[in-house]
């Protein structure tokens, strides 16, 4: 009896924990173009990859700051998993960490989204989403 049990507790070792191979990871090369008074303020990015948190500043999947020095920059996310992304970036001019708004709440300040959607109010997770199996580079045309 003992022998049997050990036998089945080895097979069953073998079959979930005798596989160390661990699911592929992504990297993901962002590029930013037209970026305006590229001297000034940071381009804070936010990474998501659920509907559920797009747009939400707490709910981040990864960040990124970058200070630009020209029109257009890159930077790239390492070690993602296969998956349903976006990218939300504003050229955060006054270094203020938020997207300044007129009287009209329209924005100050350049902003950018993937798949570059034309936007009248505020993106959609549908139309700002990718996915993501394999690397990849995209770019984000800031506004």
């Amino acid at each position: 009896m003992h022998i049997a049990y050990s036998f089945f507790v080895s097979i069953f070792l073998l079959f979930n924990f005798g596989n160390t191979e661990t699911e592929e990871k992504i990297n993901l090369k962002v590029t930013f173009t037209n970026i305006e008074d590229a001297e000034d303020g940071k381009l804070l990015i936010a990474l998501y990859d659920s509907e559920s948190t797009f747009l939400d500043e707490e709910k981040t999947h990864r960040e990124a700051i970058l200070e630009p020095t020209s029109e257009e920059i890159s930077t790239t996310f390492d070690n993602l998993a296969p998956g349903r992304y976006a990218i939300a970036v504003i050229n955060d001019q006054n270094e203020n960490e938020k997207m300044d708004l007129n009287m009209l709440n329209m924005p100050t300040e350049q902003y950018g989204f993937s798949n570059n959607p034309f936007l009248m109010g505020k993106p959609k997770w549908k139309d700002c989403s990718f996915e993501l199996s394999e690397d990849s580079a995209i770019t984000v045309e800031m506004e």
